[in-house]
């Protein structure tokens, strides 16, 4: 994964769940000690992000920081996934795969 969309799906994420809360991008930025103007960059992918402030903002999102780590293009239900499935298919069956994951480890 390049780098540049790294950072977009990772602001990406970070939004959604901001979002999600109804949490304005000023309340964050209060929150974890950045500008507006910072999280604004972050959501957008065109500032890169410390690890302790991703930290910071997963904590005060209330979510896990691999909640907003994004999955790597490569994933070990793609060996098995039939090739001949359509895209939402593929998203639906990883999805799957994540839950089965997340809860048998």
């Amino acid at each position: 994964m390049q780098n540049d969309v790294l950072y977009v799906k990772i602001g990406a994420l970070i939004r959604g769940r901001r979002e999600k809360l109804d949490m304005t991008q000023q309340r964050l930025a209060e929150m974890v000690g950045l500008s507006r103007a910072s999280i604004a960059n972050i959501e957008s992918g065109r500032q890169n992000i410390y690890l302790h402030q991703l930290f910071a903002i997963a904590h005060n999102l209330g979510i896990d920081v691999m909640d907003i780590i994004p999955r790597t293009t490569f994933s070990k239900s793609e060996s098995i996934i039939p090739a001949d499935v359509t895209e939402k298919e593929r998203e639906l069956i990883e999805e799957v795969f994540a839950q089965e994951i997340r809860k048998y480890g």
